[in-house]
């Protein structure tokens, strides 16, 4: 069954990786219920997914930068079209240190993960609702929640373009870099860059693979 190899292989990762791994994986649980529940209302994420599907394909698979030993502590994070509050929500879990800013233009969407995290109680997480193309020329979006200056930038379902990249480099610190999610195919605009593929092959069901860009001009 994938729920149990999923959800077993999260727990086998959260004993080895949290001090609390108990704890943990009650907000994983009261995560799951909190999406299912929202995703009745507004797609966060696909309805065909099963429950099984959910722990692999969305909960294991944000985790995935902590296998190639990237340090979250003490780092401040945006996760650009978070939808369901993904990777952010997994990631911000099980590192309480860092500071994480959930970043998507559709604001029905964004006030459903935004309920999420206050029901989680997760005070490292803030819910922003903006484009891209408003934050880069916008520092402060709302409640006084710096929007720039960001250590690590994390996506797994938008796709990137020239524009796109510039944008997000302007965001990060001068050692900051961004980490992309991305199956079989890469852009062009990629490509060209000096990038970094952590090739995780043993991914259940799929090929996955996790791109690093660390701040850089951008050539297209």
């Amino acid at each position: 069954m994938l729920m149990k190899e999923g959800k077993q292989l999260l727990v086998d990762f959260l004993n080895k990786r949290v001090s609390c791994p108990e704890r943990a994986l009650k907000l994983f649980e009261d995560y799951l219920e909190y999406l299912l529940q929202a995703n009745r209302r507004i797609n966060l994420i696909s309805r065909k997914l099963t429950t099984d599907e959910i722990w692999t394909f969305h909960f294991y698979d944000s985790l995935l930068p902590f296998w190639y030993g990237i340090d979250f502590r003490c780092k401040k994070v945006l996760d650009l079209g978070t939808g369901g509050g993904l990777p952010g929500i997994p990631l911000a879990i099980v590192e309480e240190e860092m500071t994480m800013h959930l970043l998507d233009s559709r604001l029905k969407k964004m006030e459903e993960v935004d309920k999420i995290i206050k029901k989680l109680d997760l005070i490292n997480c803030h819910a922003i609702c903006s484009r891209m193309e408003e934050l880069a020329g916008n520092p402060i979006v709302n409640e006084d929640i710096e929007t720039t200056n960001y250590d690590i930038i994390v996506c797994r379902s938008v796709a990137m373009t020239g524009p796109l990249l510039r944008k997000i480099m302007s965001l990060m610190t001068e050692e900051g870099f961004l980490l992309l999610y991305k199956a079989k195919t890469l852009e062009e605009v990629i490509k060209q860059m000096d990038i970094t593929v952590y090739d995780y092959k043993d991914f259940p069901g799929r090929e996955r693979k996790l791109i690093k860009i660390k701040k850089q001009k951008v050539k297209l």
